[in-house]
């Protein structure tokens, strides 16, 4: 009796301390995963708002009530914001901008030192082949950019396959979206609505508000989504 006693009580303890170290393992592995977003979300909306800060608020592109326009994409049929704007990056004069091989850290102006514009920036969302969703930056680089009435530009649409721009001199610009860089990975809908980068243009200044979720964490329970939201905001130089 003793022995089946003592047999009960030890599978009562191992069993709790089972269940304590598995939560204690969930929550490690939470916080790790937080700490992924949370660094990819500051990562995108510091170089959002670098860029942002560096450019004229008349050359951010706006649908017709002033507001970043919004697209449908074709790839999974959401509904997601296109940032559209100039930026004095580019090429140094020597070698000569070819449109292709830019330095994205080189900052051209002109006499009076304002910037003299060089490239075409967007920030557009992305779904790659394996179902990953991304913010992706994509930069048109070009000295061509600099001449006046470029700015800004009109999206046309927006497939599966690229992005349509027109400039304001009437030529056309075509991006592929398979191309760009990836700002940050695992961006989705928060809530019914509500886009996974969300920009918000008050005059000169505009609101930056990022939402990054991950799906892939395992527990007791099933798969546990984490979910991450930062906001940030710049002021445009207007020069």
């Amino acid at each position: 009796m003793e022995l089946i006693v003592t047999v009960v009580i030890i599978s009562v303890l191992s069993a709790a301390i089972y269940g304590i170290v598995l939560q204690c393992k969930d929550a490690a592995e939470s916080v790790d995963v937080r700490a992924q977003l949370s660094g990819s979300a500051r990562f995108a909306a510091a170089e959002i708002t670098r860029d942002l800060a560096e450019t004229d608020r008349d050359t951010v592109t706006t649908d017709a009530g002033g507001a970043i326009p919004s697209f449908t994409d074709p790839i999974n049929g959401e509904t997601h914001q296109i940032l559209v704007f100039a930026s004095a990056r580019g090429d140094p004069s020597d070698p000569p901008e070819d449109g292709l091989h830019a330095n994205n850290d080189y900052v051209h102006l002109d006499a009076g030192y304002k910037p003299s514009w060089r490239s075409v920036i967007v920030y557009a969302t992305y779904v790659t082949p394996e179902g990953l969703q991304q913010l992706r930056k994509y930069a048109v680089y070009g000295s061509a950019f600099s001449q006046e009435g470029i700015f800004p530009v009109s999206v046309t649409g927006v497939t599966a396959a690229a992005i349509s721009l027109q400039r304001g001199d009437g030529a056309g610009l075509v991006i592929p979206r398979n191309s760009g860089v990836s700002r940050a990975n695992n961006v989705t809908f928060k809530e019914a609505g509500t886009t996974g980068a969300d920009f918000t243009l008050s005059g000169s200044l505009i609101k930056v508000k990022l939402y990054l979720r991950k799906a892939e964490l395992p527990t007791k329970g099933g798969t546990r989504t984490l979910d991450v939201t930062l906001t940030d905001s710049v002021s445009m130089r207007n020069k």
